[in-house]
């Protein structure tokens, strides 16, 4: 089941972004900052390969369970990625919005592998 370990990945990819964000904003408040958790081409690579992996996921997921419970849960993570962005000037704002939508792509991932698991044990 190739969409479970998308989904697993899209795990753990989304929690290291959420981790991501909180730590670089702990760490740049201590003075840190000069490293590649600083560096916004990294949390634009990051942010991007969450969002791939969890459109793929997600999408093929709901071809084989047809619940569009992740689809909804995953396109408010995804809003919530684009509003930081929006607010980028404002940094808790943004460091908020990033951590809420990194947690709600993971919160996604799981209802999806819940629903293929549903969908497989009524299979």
């Amino acid at each position: 089941m190739i969409v479970g370990r998308v989904d697993r990945l899209g795990i753990v990819v989304s929690s290291l972004c959420a981790a991501h964000c909180a730590l670089g904003a702990v760490l740049s408040t201590a003075a840190v900052a000069g490293g590649f958790l600083a560096d916004e081409r990294f949390e634009l690579l990051f942010v991007g390969v969450a969002v791939l992996i969890a459109v793929i996921a997600l999408g093929a997921g709901y071809r084989e369970h047809r619940a569009a419970p992740p689809l909804w849960i995953g396109a408010g993570g995804l809003l919530l990625l684009a509003s930081a962005r929006l607010v980028h000037d404002l940094e808790l704002a943004e460091v908020a919005l990033s951590v809420a939508g990194a947690g709600t792509l993971v919160a996604a991932h799981v209802v999806n592998l819940r629903s293929l698991r549903r969908a497989k044990a009524c299979a």
